[in-house]
């Protein structure tokens, strides 16, 4: 799942979860922002996935990214169907059932410890409980990489969110005109496609927000970038979403 671009540590910091491995240094840690008790994963000091505390609020985001990505799949008249590629703590999933949604989600995540440090620290076996995930088969995971995933499948899907970093880079195939094109023949009729990218909207870090709408718009009819927080100058790094359709 691609960081909030504010990696902000808070205070009372406690390490719940710390490995070093051959893939990098993962880290749970449980802290105080902004007057709330919230627990962080790290992987590199790179913020991948968070969740409040409080056991009435443990579904509830974080990030405002997150709400936009469920307003994507909000604009779709009916959304069946919803892939997520880039799973980290499971965040958007835990939004996506709570908030009422009725159809299937299929999440795609190439690190199996996310999966695991997802269902231990982050309440992945709660929701899975609390909504009969499992037995309805309306929650499926799968540990893989989004492009091969994607080249082994003949599903189609009404939405399709790609989260999919590496630290703070996104997964660059899945940017390529043959990710694109692969993600756009995997999408059912009317279908969406939208990414999560970190860029400012202006100045000369933008090129990365820029190239990727051009492919878009070799691929959809409509392609848009919009900023999660247009209050923010534009010139500084958010989370933007590309949306195809």
């Amino acid at each position: 799942m691609g960081f909030f671009i504010t990696q902000a540590r808070g205070e009372d910091e406690q390490i719940r979860y710390h490995r070093s491995t051959p893939n990098g240094e993962y880290i749970v840690m449980d802290t105080t922002m902004q007057g709330e008790r919230v627990r962080l994963l790290l992987v590199d000091g790179i913020q991948e996935s968070s969740t409040h505390l409080d056991p009435e609020r443990k579904y509830e985001p974080l990030f405002r990214y997150l709400v936009f990505l469920q307003q994507i799949v909000e604009q779709h008249p009916d959304p069946k169907n919803v892939l997520l590629i880039g799973g980290a703590g499971f965040s958007y999933p835990k939004l996506f059932f709570s908030s009422g949604q009725t159809g299937e989600l299929t999440v795609v995540e190439m690190d199996e410890r996310m999966i695991r440090l997802a269902r231990r620290w982050f309440y992945l076996n709660d929701l899975e409980k609390e909504y009969d995930l499992v037995r309805t088969g309306r929650l499926k995971i799968c540990c893989d990489e989004g492009m091969h995933f994607l080249k082994h499948t003949d599903r189609k899907w009404d939405v399709i969110l790609n989260d999919a970093y590496l630290g703070n880079v996104p997964d660059q195939g899945l940017l390529s005109d043959e990710g694109i094109a692969l993600c756009k023949s995997h999408l059912a009729p009317k279908g969406i496609l939208a990414v999560n990218i970190i860029t400012p909207l202006a100045g000369p870090d933008c090129m990365r927000g820029i190239m990727a709408r051009g492919r878009f718009g070799a691929y959809f009819n409509n392609a848009t970038l919009y900023p999660c927080d247009p209050a923010r100058p534009a010139g500084e790094k958010q989370n933007c979403m590309l949306v195809g359709w």
